[in-house]
């Protein structure tokens, strides 16, 4: 019954720590145990009780108060099995010795083996020894009694017509029927032990391979969320760059016109005024379209570098709102719904503004993919109350909503009920996460079927 030697090792291990506590409980047992019979002392050993008070008292239980008190030096853990093979020697001889010092007249000399079963029991269940080691100390235990009755207290004196043969006999065949029992006892406990260690060992590993493709597909899905916002706000910024080249390619070619003229020394007052006024219509378009891109720009870095660099700092709640719905315009743009935000202009958290971009990108994606159907019109809004140093955000929709069995899961890792259309089962389940463990928050969902749904979110306004 052995592992191999890393295995192994882990095993002792853990079967350290899962004995401590059944050890020093069965060592007080045993104590209790030794003291209280030595109240029956004064009855069935009255001319040698002094004598086995002595073995009681003045040696066997003192060693096991010791050992109690090694089992919480390091020591112990070095050399359990060989403490507990001692200790466990230690109370078997002890009755034996009783049994060698009893009369013969007296009722110990044939009663107190009957001891020495406890003191079995003890060795191969609770004591937990492991089988090699219980089966060593108890094979010692009925060779030292075998010894005591046979040669000190002469039980086979007589021969075949001795008195004390059936005793003698009798006891044999229950200590070698109670240590056969024993052994197996103990031997199926540590295969048990074993089996038990190596089917957590096996979970632990299947938890922690699950676990880590969970954060796998975790990462890949705030990529894939990042990857939206990069194409989106790729897609936003064509347009007013297109539309600045046009109007820079328009303001050269009137530029080189009015040149050519003056040049020509053709160039007229009207010339003038018409290439003064298209210049500036040129300007002005150039400089509004490059402070849309500049804006773009901006919104797209702030968010962008929140979710992957993940600080903590302080920023605008709904200037911050704003901008994560404009990174996600061109996947909005596509749909007919409208996304209102209704928050106070100065309302400042001091959290993660990437990990609240998260959420808000999980819930609008959420809805976009289940709550509406390809041609609906929808709704979509978000309040922003304050009470009591919290932001109290309501985002809601007027979508399908959710059916009362779907409710109790839709915070479930891999749980979606439209996978053929993008859904992993993890937007749900990383706002979750993100709220409850990141933002220090709290988030339920309220719904009905076809009738929308609300996710109240509660969120300090500065995280510790």
């Amino acid at each position: 019954m052995k592992f191999d030697k890393e295995f192994e090792s882990k095993f002792r291990e853990d079967f350290f720590e899962r004995s401590l506590l059944p050890i020093r409980t069965s060592l007080v047992l045993a104590f209790a145990l030794y003291a209280l019979f030595g109240i029956l002392d004064v009855w069935i050993v009255p001319e040698t009780k002094g004598k086995i008070w002595f073995i009681r008292f003045a040696i066997v239980c003192p060693l096991l108060v010791v050992t109690f008190v090694v089992t919480y030096l390091p020591i112990f853990k070095r050399h359990m099995q060989l403490i507990l093979s001692f200790i466990s020697s230690v109370v078997g001889l002890g009755i034996v010795a009783m049994i060698a010092v009893t009369n013969k007249n007296e009722l110990g000399f044939v009663h107190y083996y009957a001891g020495l079963f406890l003191v079995l029991m003890w060795n191969y269940t609770l004591l937990r020894l492991r089988f090699v080691y219980a089966t060593a100390s108890s094979l010692l235990l009925i060779l030292g009694y075998e010894i005591v009755i046979i040669f000190e207290q002469n039980m086979l004196e007589g021969g075949l017509e001795g008195t004390n043969l059936p005793i003698f006999l009798n006891n044999n065949f229950f200590f070698l029927s109670s240590n056969v029992i024993g052994m197996l006892i103990c031997y199926t406990i540590e295969s048990y032990m074993r089996m038990d260690f190596r089917l957590r060992m096996d979970i632990n590993k299947a938890f922690d391979d699950l676990k880590q493709s969970q954060e796998q597909l975790v990462q890949a899905e705030k990529e894939a969320s990042l990857g939206q916002m990069v194409a989106g706000v790729a897609h936003e910024i064509n347009t007013p760059v297109g539309i600045g080249v046009t109007a820079a390619s328009h303001l050269v070619h009137i530029t080189d016109d009015i040149i050519a003229s003056f040049e020509n020394r053709t160039a007229r007052k009207d010339d003038m005024e018409r290439y003064f006024s298209g210049a500036k219509q040129d300007g002005d378009l150039i400089l509004r379209n490059l402070y849309r891109t500049s804006e773009l720009v901006k919104s797209f870095k702030m968010v962008s570098a929140d979710q992957t660099s993940g600080e903590k700092r302080k920023f605008k709640v709904k200037s911050y709102l704003e901008d994560i719905v404009l990174s996600l315009r061109p996947r909005l743009q596509q749909t007919r719904h409208k996304v209102t935000i209704n928050c106070p202009e100065n309302l400042e958290m001091d959290s993660y503004p990437g990990a609240f971009a998260q959420v808000i990108t999980n819930l609008l994606i959420n809805s976009l993919i289940h709550g509406y159907g390809d041609d609906d019109e929808g709704n979509i809004k978000m309040d922003v109350t304050t009470d009591s140093g919290e932001a109290l955000l309501a985002y809601s929709d007027d979508g399908k909503g959710i059916s009362e069995e779907n409710l109790k899961k839709v915070f479930d890792p891999f749980f979606t009920t439209d996978r053929g259309r993008g859904g992993t089962g993890l937007g749900l389940n990383i706002v979750s996460n993100i709220v409850n463990q990141t933002l220090k928050g709290r988030i339920i969902c309220e719904s009905k079927l076809g009738k929308g749904a609300t996710f109240l979110i509660n969120l300090p306004l500065k995280v510790e």
